[in-house]
């Protein structure tokens, strides 16, 4: 009977898998095809996400073992939405605003800095829902509200990349203006130079990047 539900479990997650993935991909190109179906397409999204998100928790936690005791994800499907439906409201109301107020520059940047400011709330709540549910045996866990890390997180990340990028690309210009020079003065061309230097440009910006995120990841229980 066990390997059963475990069978039907697997059956039940590469189900949700595919359905998600086709959401993904019809919200990619829905509102090429027409206002509407950008809309059904974020309803559907808003409807099925976070059924798609609790199953797939569920999914990955009571497959998880640890010295003989499994792991297990509580949270039921009413606590799933109440959590998760106003987040993707809120995600999904700048990308619906983006389509529509197209001509209303200042309601679009207002939806749009509204939807940057709640972001790393919207994070930190995402993180409270998965970690206040997690369970190890007869063992529940628990998530002591830190807003305020996952705004400081944010920002200190924030500042690193523009300062990285900025160096990165302040190299790159001085790089090639180099590259100029010495072309005016060998009267000739010396494009690698230059292409070099975008390259190595665009390394640096990956670079710092990746370097951020590391510092990022743990940093929000991401």
């Amino acid at each position: 009977a066990g390997r059963g539900c475990g069978q039907f479990r697997r059956v039940l997650f590469r189900s949700g898998r595919i359905l998600a993935l086709l959401l993904v991909a019809a919200y990619t190109w829905s509102f090429d095809i027409s206002l509407l179906a950008g809309v059904v397409t974020i309803l559907a999204l808003c409807l099925l996400g976070p059924w798609l998100f609790l199953r797939a928790q569920q999914f990955r936690l009571r497959n998880t073992s640890h010295r003989g005791l499994r792991f297990d994800f509580d949270a039921n499907t009413a606590t799933g939405y109440r959590a998760l439906l106003p987040l993707l409201v809120i995600w999904f109301s700048s990308v619906l605003g983006s389509v529509v107020l197209v001509e209303q520059f200042l309601l679009l940047g207002v939806l749009g800095a509204g939807t940057v400011l709640l972001f790393p709330w919207m994070h930190h709540r995402l993180k409270q829902f998965q970690h206040s549910h997690a369970r190890y045996g007869d063992l529940g866990s628990s998530f002591l509200p830190v807003t305020g890390r996952f705004y400081a997180v944010y920002l200190k990340a924030l500042l690193v990349l523009l300062l990285a990028v900025g160096v990165a690309t302040a190299a790159g210009i001085g790089a090639i203006a180099g590259a100029g020079a010495l072309a005016a003065a060998a009267d000739g061309e010396v494009d690698w130079v230059a292409e070099a230097a975008g390259m190595s440009m665009a390394g640096l910006i990956m670079l710092a990047y990746l370097a951020v995120w590391a510092y990022f990841q743990p940093g929000v229980l991401a």
